[in-house]
């Protein structure tokens, strides 16, 4: 008989961190922004996020946006 284990955990981990990013892209994507940056670096990034969400330091995830032209900050209000 063999026995095959699983480490549900990591995978949970790797796949909540991929739909989070995922999420905020969509988000970048609705606002108009440029979604180069978050591609180019989506591998660490999500590396990052598993490896958090894993130790249980991840508390929130925050997306800011710096240097808005000021007609779209008042559209959104």
């Amino acid at each position: 008989m063999s026995t095959v284990r699983v480490n549900t955990a990591s995978f949970a981990h790797t796949h909540v961190a991929t739909n989070l990013l995922r999420g905020l892209k969509r988000i970048v994507q609705a606002s108009g922004l440029s979604t180069a940056s978050l591609i180019g670096t989506w591998s660490v990034l999500e590396d990052g996020v598993a490896t958090w969400l894993g130790t249980g330091h991840l508390q929130t995830l925050v997306l800011e946006v710096l240097g808005l032209p000021r007609l779209w900050l008042t559209q959104f209000r």
